[in-house]
């Protein structure tokens, strides 16, 4: 142990408990929870970590483990909570910074966790906090030229703060150099969302729409290609309301197509290998926006557009921003623009109200656009948000299960159907992995549309860019989630 900084008690919500040790600290771990946006964020964290002159723990064992927690739904927190024990569990002697949506959805049922140095949530700002936080209990020291850092030992040395922070500054504060472990670099360019549909806590955890501006868009993303990365994905909370002070369609657009201009700007970079759109609500995939990935041969094929419901009924009780005539009038312009590309979608099974006939709608529909991919969710009830309230009119769970079994059926069904298409055709590949298996080497990637493939090849070809063809589509593996779902040869 070391003498520490003395960091006084304040009253009211800026408090800071007394701390008068600290002992050294040189490895931290970080471990992310959630969506693409989240594990953006985890990147940003670990950046921060190491401008303080902490190092990757590895497989050892850190002395400050930082979660990126994630609280949308159910499951999600409950994989969160049980990140949480684990993490304490298998290292006791480390300390928690807990980061992100759970920090403050949870916060009073986890401000007592014996290990917990800090809480840091979305209205404060994740990464100023905890920039705040190092700042102001780390010391580094250098003895005999090694650099070690110090954070305080008091059990209790969470910071709140009662100003919000600026997301604009938050977005861009801490530029990733390396998307290390990944090919694929996720790019996060908008955050926060105040479209308010009635089953979603997110208004609530990131409610101010905000947005990075081009320049550094761009500067990230020239930093991810001179690193090695040859895919970037752009990801945001709303990312179609990049450039909009608001989410909600109904107080009028902001002149001009900030997303599709921006996009247009990242294709043009000379040395992108491929750029992907994470999610794009049905009315931001505007005739410009198509007109501009579909121009682009650096534009991956793939669109996801989520549904979340085939019924018209069940949209305007999720306070969705379109109807099923606007989704098909979208699904019939990617068509026309990109006949072969893969649309995957979200759904919610089980939402208040759902009829057996509001889900016939949803298979019927789901069967008409082909999706390449189904994300199938139950509802999950969040409390906090309008649907929460609703659960009289919940359908019974073994109504739910049943539906459930149901479109997973059909996803199955139908995303075999979209590789089927595929068969004997040309599509270019992100080789991600390569492996042996007996005596052959073996490539793993991800083809523009999307889907999964295996290939004959050489190691050579790790993190390039290959066209190849698919001769065989496996469907008792396409069942299988994470499996190798496409058998292919150069």
């Amino acid at each position: 142990m070391h003498a520490g900084l003395v960091v006084t008690a304040e009253t009211g919500k800026n408090r800071r408990f007394k701390a008068t040790n600290f002992y050294a600290v040189k490895y931290y771990k970080v471990t992310t929870v959630g969506c693409k946006v989240a594990q953006f964020e985890g990147q940003q964290a670990q950046t921060l970590l190491e401008q303080f002159g902490l190092v990757d723990a590895g497989s050892g064992q850190p002395d400050l483990c930082v979660i990126n927690t994630c609280a949308v739904t159910a499951r999600a927190t409950a994989k969160t909570r049980q990140t949480l024990r684990a993490l304490a569990r298998t290292y006791p002697q480390a300390k928690l910074a807990i980061l992100g949506c759970y920090a403050s959805l949870a916060h009073d049922s986890i401000r007592d966790l014996p290990q917990l140095a800090l809480l840091a949530d979305h209205r404060r700002g994740i990464l100023s906090t905890l920039r705040r936080f190092l700042a102001q209990n780390i010391q580094v020291h250098r003895p005999a030229g090694e650099t070690l850092s110090n954070i305080t030992s008091c059990a209790s040395t969470y910071i709140e703060t009662d100003s919000e922070q600026n997301v604009k500054d938050i977005l861009g504060s801490v530029p990733i150099h390396n998307y290390r472990g990944r090919y694929r670099a996720i790019l996060k360019v908008q955050d926060g969302c105040d479209a308010h549909c009635t089953y979603c806590l997110i208004p609530k955890l990131r409610p101010k729409p905000c947005w990075l501006p081009t320049p550094q868009v761009l500067a990230q993303a020239e930093q991810y290609i001179r690193t090695g990365h040859q895919e970037i994905i752009l990801s945001g909370i709303f990312l179609g309301g990049y450039g909009k002070p608001t989410a909600r369609r109904s107080r009028g657009d902001q002149p001009g197509e900030p997303l599709a201009e921006l996009v247009r700007t990242i294709l043009a970079l000379p040395d992108l290998g491929r750029l992907r759109l994470s999610s794009l609500e049905p009315g931001d995939l505007t005739p410009r926006l198509l007109d501009v990935i579909a121009d682009s041969d650096k534009f991956a094929n793939h669109l996801h557009l989520p549904l979340q419901s085939g019924s018209d009924v069940v949209l305007r009780r999720m306070g969705r921003q379109y109807s099923t005539d606007q989704y098909r009038q979208t699904l019939d312009r990617v068509r026309t623009r990109l006949p072969d590309a893969a649309v995957t979608t979200d759904i919610i099974v089980g939402f208040p109200g759902e009829t057996q006939s509001d889900f016939k709608q949803t298979l019927h529909l789901a069967r008409e656009v082909g999706f390449a991919k189904i994300h199938i969710f139950p509802f999950s009830p969040r409390q906090g948000t309008p649907a929460y309230r609703w659960h009289a009119e919940r359908p019974l769970p073994e109504v739910v299960k049943r539906r459930l079994q149901q479109l997973q059926e059909l996803e199955i069904a139908l995303a075999l159907a979209f590789r089927q298409r595929f068969l004997g055709r040309a599509v270019r590949v992100l080789v991600e992995k390569t492996f042996r298996r007996e005596e052959n080497t073996y490539c793993l990637g991800r083809a523009d549309p999307y889907f999964p493939v295996r290939f004959a090849g050489n190691s050579d070809l790790d993190n390039q860019l290959v066209h190849v063809r698919i001769e065989q589509v496996n469907p008792t593996r396409l069942a299988v989630s994470g499996s190798l779902e496409a058998v292919v040869c150069a």
